[in-house]
């Protein structure tokens, strides 16, 4: 956590590694940093591991997933 603090990301992306209700909690434990610009920002964003952590075509709909995260105004979001 010294590691993220110092670097100040603007974006997490964290895998869920986890079942989808994992989600809120996940969201409630970094709420705590509210230093790091990525949570004063709201830009917090769990993703379906099942969607990056796993070599197969779906890697593709994990790319396209993390854009949209990343550059929500290239998707019209």
């Amino acid at each position: 956590m010294e590691e993220i603090l110092k670097r100040a990301p603007e974006v997490v992306l964290i895998s869920s590694m986890g079942l989808k209700s994992d989600y809120e909690k996940i969201l409630q434990e970094w709420s705590k940093w509210k230093t790091i610009p990525a949570v004063k920002n709201g830009r917090i964003h769990p993703i379906d591991s099942d969607l990056i952590d796993r070599p197969s075509p779906r890697i593709v709909e994990g790319l396209e997933e993390m854009g949209r995260i990343f550059h929500p105004e290239k998707f019209g979001r």
